[in-house]
């Protein structure tokens, strides 16, 4: 009788969900930097490693948020114990039968194991997932703290990628100043790190009920660098979440 073997699985391995990373805004934070850093000496190389540098650069950098989103939302959906269908468009996942025997270990929790799912954190996976989690228009919300238009970061982020994409399939290259440059990696980083504050706040105020002066202490220092207070804060996000309608465009 012929031994047909296993049957392959097609399921999220467990190899896939322990390189999910941790949370790390301070390395997140670092590695903008750096990139910053190295637009300062872009001007000082010869024309070619001038265009070498900046197509390394914007590359770099969707890499560097891709990485850290992937860390930013498992941390979300592990430290508030979110509901896995409060997060995915799917009903079920599927996983091997091998990440069962590791579950209770740090590398595997229910955060990672749900984005080791998604596979890509491209900007319609971002859109869709922060839009469920927070019960609103995440990126307009954001739009609103950071005084941009409405649309503004959305679109930032999808162009970006764009971008990033043209760079590396049709080999085109970045035609921007090192200024323009610069400015793109700081904001994102501003984009990532208010998504990131202020998405912690509306669960902790909103979904957990935590207390005021809770909020106060965790967040005020944070919401003030966005020229908020608590209420205001509050205020914005009810609003947003009233408009909000479950059957959102999928991007």
């Amino acid at each position: 009788m012929q031994n047909k073997g296993k049957r392959k699985s097609f399921g999220t391995n467990r190899r896939k969900i322990e390189e999910i990373p941790g949370l790390d805004p301070d390395n997140f934070a670092h590695v903008c930097d750096d990139l910053i850093n190295l637009c300062k000496i872009i001007d000082e190389q010869n024309e070619t490693n001038q265009q070498l540098l900046k197509n390394f650069i914007k590359i770099r950098l969707v890499s560097i948020v891709e990485f850290h989103l992937k860390g930013f939302i498992s941390d979300l959906i592990d430290y508030h114990n979110l509901n896995p269908k409060n997060v995915l468009e799917e009903d079920t996942i599927t996983i091997e039968l091998d990440v069962l025997q590791y579950f209770k270990k740090d590398a595997i929790t229910k955060g990672k194991i749900l984005v080791a799912h998604l596979d890509k954190v491209n900007p319609g996976t971002v859109y869709t997932i922060m839009s469920k989690i927070n019960q609103l228009d995440s990126f307009k919300w954001i739009d609103k703290f950071l005084n941009y238009n409405p649309g503004d970061s959305w679109n930032f982020f999808k162009k970006l990628y764009m971008e990033r994409n043209l760079l590396i399939h049709s080999l085109t290259d970045v035609t921007e100043s090192t200024e323009t440059l610069s400015g793109k990696i700081h904001s994102m980083e501003t984009i990532i790190f208010t998504l990131f504050i202020c998405t912690n706040c509306n669960i902790d105020m909103f979904s957990k009920s935590k207390p005021e002066s809770f909020i106060e202490r965790e967040y005020s220092s944070r919401l003030k660098k966005l020229g908020l207070n608590q209420k205001q804060f509050k205020d914005i996000t009810l609003k947003f979440k009233k408009d909000w309608k479950s059957s959102y465009k999928k991007y």
